[in-house]
């Protein structure tokens, strides 16, 4: 399972990508600034279409980060009970960024995301061995990328990198391609 966490202070949306992820495998959380008097209708109906817990949190308050803090307790919480899913946090506040590596660093998969349309889903998933060889490459090279340090680790990551669509196959495909370039290298403790 996905969660998306939105900050609609800072990031809107648009219609047609709400409706591009996969309703069977997202919930989409957003959260409207007690400020924040109108909404998009159409935005509102393609969030209707997802299952719950999916929808609408209204903050309570207002003042500085009152947002940010309840995107936080709402992240922890879905964290501790659902400790398999994917966590995606879509917000420009680069203040996420250190919650996002605790969460990391407890063997949760979580993320960051400053724009709606960097969700690996909507990116769409190259049908070619070697394309999705590229791309996972391309965000292993990023300066400030986790580089996976044993074979189940990196399996999984390649998985949350394209929405867990790929079969255990595909993953093998992208490992041995990755190892057979010289870009890494597994060895017997790694495995």
């Amino acid at each position: 399972m996905n969660f998306i966490l939105i900050d609609l202070e800072n990031v809107q949306p648009a219609v047609g990508e709400l409706e591009k992820l996969p309703h069977d495998t997202c919930r989409v959380l957003v959260f409207v600034g007690s400020n924040q008097k109108k909404l998009d209708t159409k935005t509102v109906v393609a969030l209707q279409a997802f299952p719950d817990p999916s929808g609408f949190i209204e903050i309570a308050g207002s003042g500085k980060n009152a947002l940010d803090f309840h995107i936080a307790y709402f992240l922890g919480s879905l964290v501790e009970k659902e400790p398999e899913a994917v966590f995606y946090v879509i917000s420009r506040d680069t203040g996420f960024d250190p919650l996002i590596s605790f969460i990391k660093s407890h063997k949760r998969r979580a993320y960051r995301f400053p724009e709606f349309g960097s969700l690996p889903f909507l990116q769409g998933i190259p049908t070619t061995l070697n394309d999705r060889t590229q791309l996972y490459r391309s965000r292993l090279e990023r300066p400030n990328a986790t580089r996976p340090r044993m074979r189940k680790t990196l399996s999984s990551s390649i998985n949350a990198c394209f929405g867990k669509q790929l079969t255990d196959a595909d993953i093998a495909g992208i490992i041995q391609q990755l190892e057979k370039s010289g870009f890494l290298s597994i060895s017997e403790a790694g495995k």
